[in-house]
């Protein structure tokens, strides 16, 4: 009985610092972290990278997805927001005049026809068409949701016509007050336009963002 006795006390008194160490260990632990769950915000996934050099903020791009901030910014005169855009109610820097030169010397003179039957290979380029332009009130494919933001008009050669836009400011007012001021409504010359890589939609028809205005000489 006394041997049995000695025996609980020696495996009692064995088992008291290891249980106290796995308490010491207990009570220093950190404590478990739970995850925490990630959180989309699909507001801008942009909005914490900052804008390129050479570009600057926009109020709408046709909903078109986030890549590098080009959901919500865009390179200056590649659009017609752009000082590059003849404003012939404002003096024209000698900056934006070589820029405008730079455009129009470099841009390529076509038909409307070859711009509509292979559009992909016009896309972001400049072109140089030769014709008439009018004031017009249709919207669709990439400037269905623009009426807000930009002004249209109709451009239109020998082989067919158009869909252009600018974007509301002095530029756009002033072709608008060129045409209204027209005998006809409508003003001859050459007009640089560009498909807008942030508005291309296939179609057959032509939309594009109206970038320089050449009147002819009366």
């Amino acid at each position: 009985m006394i041997r049995y006795i000695l025996v609980l006390l020696i495996v009692s008194f064995s088992i008291a610092p290891v249980a106290a160490q796995q308490a010491e260990r207990k009570s220093t632990a950190r404590p478990e972290q739970k995850a925490t769950p990630a959180v989309e915000d699909d507001t801008w996934q942009c909005k914490d990278k900052p804008i390129p050099p050479g570009f600057e903020i926009v109020r709408e791009i046709n909903e078109v997805s986030c890549h590098d901030g080009r959901a919500y910014v865009i390179r200056r005169g590649e659009d017609t927001s752009s000082p590059t855009a003849t404003q012939p109610n404002k003096p024209a820097t000698a900056d934006s005049s070589a820029k405008r030169e730079e455009i129009y010397s470099r841009a390529r003179p076509v038909e409307i026809i070859d711009v509509a039957t292979d559009q992909k290979s016009y896309v972001s380029k400049y072109v140089k068409i030769t014709g008439l332009l009018t004031i017009s009130s249709y919207y669709d494919y990439g400037y269905r949701k623009a009426q807000s933001t930009h002004l249209a008009f109709t451009l239109k050669d020998s082989t067919g016509s158009a869909n252009v836009y600018i974007r509301r400011g002095d530029f756009g007012e002033s072709v608008r007050e060129q045409i209204l001021q027209a005998d006809d409504n409508r003003v001859r010359g050459t007009f640089v336009i560009r498909l807008n890589p942030d508005r291309y939609e296939t179609t057959s028809d032509v939309f594009a963002d109206l970038i320089l205005v050449n009147p002819a000489e009366k």
